[in-house]
């Protein structure tokens, strides 16, 4: 066997790096991500776990993967020193306790000499950071989110990062109010860190879920509201000229004024990124003339049907010719609160029982006893419009498990092949006993792209990655439908699944017989017989064809006759490799072949191909053929003749068609005809007659044969034969 060849193919890097995430103790860890991949996924708490992704970036033949141990520390007060930083840095580090981190203990982070952008799915609903139990811990988790009324009072009663007020100043209203979050479903997953104002953090959350944080004047404590269509209006305080003192900054949204489409961003939890979903009023885009869009973040969703209620409520608002005002007023309004709503009727506007939403009160000083309401109409007093909320999607994505390659094909190369890789110059001077070998496969599934080679070269069930080589792409491959015979050329297949990958005048193989495409169709082709170094024969039904021309792969290694090797595909998806237990080995034995000359052409008895019947002397004739003329392009076994190699004769064998017994072999001949007489074959009435070429020692690769009647009647359906005693028999 040739010596293997040791190329470096990049630089392994590997790091050891402690990342704090946030305030801890958290519930849970979930997931590792590198840029958009995911690395890891499970539940780890206060332990080390093993990412094992080494084909992430693509394997050996890309930017390698990710393989390693972690340190998982949730921040608890009890928390010890992490094992690796105390051997890196010393006994005096510190255990971290109160933070949520992770530490890469040297993890192979691939062959990029930067680092991918690391990204970590955590989740802390049902702890404080002090590590007790959450309050109304029974409706703190929707789904996998947290209860953004439960998110608002952590912030103003958490005393490491939060406010730090009692829960005495929380009010009633958060328990209510976490109740309607809940059978809403509206759960929210966000993340706050000290680049923004605490205050801007809940805003935020209000602003997602349509609700007023505000403090009670009466207890003094914080209660929380929900704008939601939640009143009676016979029931709501009324303001008219007989309690206004004073109506201000009016204003009616004119159509111009108006958006006819709203787009939410929000984030899609299976990914992490961003995601959109757009409501419309088309009756208003007709008025309009055009959608006139906004864009608004809602980030803290996570879910499509959360983000579709949202655009919704927000288009409802936008594209509603509304009425904004500023109202003076006396002290029938000292029970209000940001959030509610009133009845507003006003003559010199025309304004008659109009419903409107408080969006923020000034009570003045000791020495203005009146009160100033901002004002704006209320979407829920407004005529109804229905809206559609969409389906989750049900996409999925395609990354899915390796499978095995099930229906494979490998074989010693034939000249030709090689020739093709490496040019005639190099392919001439191999020596005589090397050969290379070629494999491919019918693709298991979409989600499995490529294969990469292993070879067992010393029979010792070790197996080596060809690294040298590229991954293996996977053939088109379909079966034949029907038997067909050795001059048959028009053939049924099943489906073919994408015809357009197959190209005419490219060759594919059938258990062996090299052919070349004429015309495809997805159930039917044209195909030339027995090219290359190969001759026509009969396939039965099943058969699998192989459309393998430019799809073999290699490890590019050379092999010497009789040696044997063992080889698997290792199926590939964009983040795994098959287990190499779960593949199958394929044993191959080279045998020269690419030394071999090719066997003759147009193979005929008595001027014919492949005859049923043959009377008299048996006339075998063919044309030449030569393996090194022929390397610019194959040709079938009906082409011409074509000058013989140097040194090339022919052998022809007569048979007996049913012992298979040897009759007759004729060796060294140099023409291109072999006749057997009916002298020599005497009273056999089944004949197989056997034809390949020989140089140098070397037999072709495959040999002509057909098996045929000699000197018989073949009756036909209606044919009448008269027996001597006068009885008649008609065949059908």
């Amino acid at each position: 066997m040739g010596g293997k060849k040791r190329t470096v193919r990049g630089y392994e890097y590997f790091l050891g790096i402690h990342f704090v995430i946030c305030h801890g103790p958290v519930d849970s860890f979930t997931q590792l991500w590198f840029d958009d991949r995911l690395a890891w996924a499970g539940d780890a708490m206060d332990q080390v776990v093993y990412v094992n992704s080494p084909y992430l970036y693509g394997g050996y033949r890309g930017q390698g993967g990710v393989y390693g141990s972690m340190s998982v520390l949730s921040g608890k007060a009890d928390q010890a020193q992490d094992s690796y930083l105390v051997r890196k840095l010393g006994a005096a580090v510190p255990a971290f306790r109160g933070v949520f981190s992770v530490v890469f203990r040297q993890m192979q982070l691939g062959f990029s000499s930067y680092l991918k952008r690391p990204s970590f799915m955590v989740s802390r609903i049902h702890k404080t950071s002090s590590g007790d139990a959450q309050w109304y811990d029974a409706k703190a988790a929707i789904g996998l989110d947290m209860n953004p009324a439960h998110i608002i009072r952590e912030c103003l009663t958490d005393r490491t990062w939060g406010m730090g007020y009692g829960s005495e100043y929380m009010g009633d209203t958060f328990t209510t109010v976490a109740d309607t979050l809940y059978a809403e479903g509206m759960g929210m997953s966000m993340i706050w860190n000290t680049s923004s104002r605490l205050k801007a953090f809940i805003d935020e959350v209000q602003k997602h879920i349509n609700g007023a944080l505000y403090i009670s004047r009466e207890t003094g404590k914080f209660e929380i509201k929900l704008i939601r269509d939640d009143y009676t209006i016979e029931d709501l305080p009324e303001f008219t000229e007989s309690n206004i003192a004073q109506v201000t900054n009016f204003k009616r949204m004119t159509i111009a004024d108006l958006t006819s489409e709203v787009t939410v961003i929000y984030t899609d939890r299976a990914t992490g990124n961003d995601s959109t979903v757009t409501a419309r009023n088309l009756a208003l885009v007709n008025q309009q003339g055009v959608a006139v869009g906004t864009r608004i973040e809602y980030k803290g969703f996570t879910s499509r049907t959360m983000a579709t209620l949202a655009a919704n409520r927000e288009l409802k608002q936008h594209s509603i010719p509304l009425i904004a005002c500023t109202i003076k007023t006396n002290q029938d309004a000292c029970d209000l609160n940001i959030g509610d709503v009133i009845k507003f009727s006003y003559s010199p506007y025309g304004i008659d029982a109009v419903i409107m939403r408080i969006m923020a009160l000034d009570f003045g000083d000791i020495t203005d006893s009146s009160i100033t309401m901002s004002c704006v109409e209320d979407v829920f007093g407004t005529a109804d419009l229905q809206y559609t909320v969409p389906p989750e999607s049900e996409w999925e994505p395609i990354y899915g498990e390796p499978a095995p390659v099930t229906n494979r094909i490998y074989n010693e190369m034939p000249y030709w092949d090689i020739v093709q890789q490496m040019g005639d110059t190099l392919a001439e001077a191999l020596d005589e006993d090397v050969g290379y070998f070629g494999i491919t496969g019918e693709q298991p599934d979409q989600t499995n792209f490529n294969a990469a080679l292993w070879v067992d070269d010393d029979l010792d069930n070790v197996y080596d990655e060809a690294t040298e080589s590229d991954l293996i792409d996977f053939c088109e491959v379909t079966t034949i439908t029907a038997d067909i015979t050795a001059g048959q050329t028009v053939i049924s297949v099943a489906p073919i699944n994408n015809t357009d990958s197959i190209y005419l005048n490219s060759y594919a193989v059938i258990d062996g017989e090299i052919v070349l495409v004429s015309t495809v169709s997805s159930e039917s082709i044209t195909i030339i017989r027995g090219a290359s170094d190969t001759v026509p024969a009969e396939h039965s039904s099943g058969a699998s064809i192989f459309f393998a021309q430019d799809y073999y792969g290699s490890d590019e290694q050379q092999y010497t006759d009789s040696e044997t090797i063992r080889m698997k595909l290792l199926t590939r998806t964009p983040t795994e490799e098959l287990d190499i237990a779960d593949a199958s080995a394929d044993t191959l034995t080279f045998n020269s072949r690419q030394i071999r000359p090719y066997p003759p052409g147009q193979f005929k008895l008595n001027a014919e191909y492949y005859p049923d019947v043959v009377d008299g002397d048996v006339v075998v004739s063919w044309v030449d053929r030569n393996r090194i003329t022929q390397s610019s392009g194959l040709i079938g076994m009906v082409a011409g003749s074509v000058t013989k190699e140097v040194g090339t004769t022919y052998t022809c064998r007569l048979r007996d068609g049913i012992t298979n017994a040897i009759i007759s072999t004729t060796t060294d001949i140099t023409g291109a005809t072999h006749t057997f007489t009916s002298a020599v074959i005497g009273s056999h009435l089944s004949l197989k007659v056997e034809l390949w070429a020989v140089r140098d020692t070397y037999d072709s690769w495959q040999t002509h044969e057909h098996i045929f009647w000699w000197n018989t009647y073949q009756f036909e359906d209606g044919d009448s034969y008269e027996f001597e005693n006068g009885d008649y028999f008609q065949f059908s």
